[in-house]
């Protein structure tokens, strides 16, 4: 979702070739040619990590063997990196270990890595274009060629009407139960219960489900015959669902930043296996938030609901104190305002097809640099 605007600039100045790439239905749509749909891949936390990588063992395998093929046969002129490190790092070093550039376009939040692993991209990554000032710094510290570019969110929403005020209308409520297999089936339960409770205080409110891609999509499918609650179900359609809610309660994620862009209130929830909720406890000693809002100002602007939290009468309770409490609700539109200011206005597109596009026109080499600049034209990204 991040890439394919970055793509779309680079080929709208004519600046790549042919595109390759592991990803989603988004890269396809950009014109990627796809070596693997990862989307069945995605997980979060370590016992569906690990989920995962049993289940999917020989398409991880395999893709890893098709890049390395592309690498030594087509040598891309870039490869640009989109967080997930439990993928990436591989395939940066890889590229760096045959002088391919690297853009790490959307590095990983610097709290879910080890210190080893940040001083790794910020070195072998021929540039990086972080998303928030926060992360920017913290790569510099440890010696990365990065630029601040703000988050792309802003442009892709900047024509998203920002919610009206209630005075008296009937709520409209946003569901996001995340994209990935584990959040999508843990968090249906829950979303589907603080429906039933929230409706039961307001009889007027309306529901808005929204799936992020198609896997999700058919969950969700499976599990509304289980719904008591009338509840409308969009597709792949976040940005629209976003700018019609008055309140979204969410899975944590980008779906936070994207409703601190538009202004909505929300409530954000977080559950992962019990150990990894233990080492999550442990990095909080210096990251005290996991909503990236309440991440970005370092202060609490949204609701957290952690594992033994998320519950479907703790989120209803929630939800419905930002319908009916005046205040906190305009201190919420308030402090997502302020995420707004500090994302560092619109342009992190152009900024970031700048950045790629000095990287194909040699002016940022990489380290060590057998590398030499193409023929932009004939790029392949």
């Amino acid at each position: 979702m991040l890439a394919a605007p970055l793509l779309h600039e680079l080929r709208r100045r004519g600046a790549v070739g042919s595109m390759t790439a592991l990803g989603g239905s988004a890269l396809r749509e950009a014109g990627a040619h796809l070596l693997t749909d990862t989307t069945p891949m995605s997980s979060v936390g370590v016992a569906s990590s690990c989920r995962s990588v049993i289940s999917h063992c020989a398409t991880v395998i395999r893709a890893h063997r098709q890049v390395a093929r592309l690498f030594r046969r087509q040598r891309p002129s870039l490869v640009i990196l989109v967080d997930n490190p439990g993928q990436n790092l591989r395939i940066m070093s890889m590229a760096r270990r045959m002088g391919i550039p690297t853009l790490y376009y959307v590095p990983p939040e610097a709290w879910c890595l080890t210190r080893w692993q940040i001083a790794r991209i910020a070195r072998q990554s021929t540039a990086i274009a972080a998303l928030s000032q926060g992360e920017a710094q913290t790569y510099r510290d440890y010696g990365g060629n990065v630029r601040w570019i703000g988050h792309p969110a802003l442009d892709l929403l900047a024509s998203s009407p920002r919610p009206h005020e209630l005075n008296g209308n009937p709520p409209t409520i946003g569901l996001f139960p995340g994209s990935r297999r584990d959040e999508v089936i843990d968090l249906l339960p829950v979303l589907r219960d603080a429906a039933r409770l929230i409706q039961q205080a307001e009889s007027a409110a309306r529901f808005v489900l929204c799936s992020a891609n198609d896997s999700a999509h058919k969950r969700i499918l499976a599990h509304l015959p289980t719904w008591e609650v009338p509840v409308e179900l969009v597709h792949r359609q976040s940005h629209a669902v976003l700018s019609r809610c008055d309140l979204l309660l969410t899975c944590s994620g980008t779906a936070t930043l994207e409703a601190a862009i538009v202004g909505v209130p929300m409530v954000a929830m977080y559950r992962v296996h019990h150990l990894l909720d233990r080492l999550i406890r442990l990095a909080m000693v210096r990251y005290s938030y996991f909503a990236l809002p309440n991440y970005l100002l370092n202060r609490p602007i949204v609701p957290e609901l952690c594992n033994r939290q998320v519950t479907g009468p703790r989120l209803a309770a929630e939800g419905l104190s930002l319908l009916r409490d005046a205040t906190r609700r305009q201190a919420m539109i308030q402090g997502l305002a302020d995420v707004r200011d500090a994302l560092g206005g619109g342009g992190a597109v152009i900024r970031a097809a700048d950045l790629a596009q000095n990287i194909l026109q040699g002016e940022i080499a990489a380290e060590p640099a057998p590398w030499v600049g193409v023929e932009v034209v004939a790029g392949h990204v």
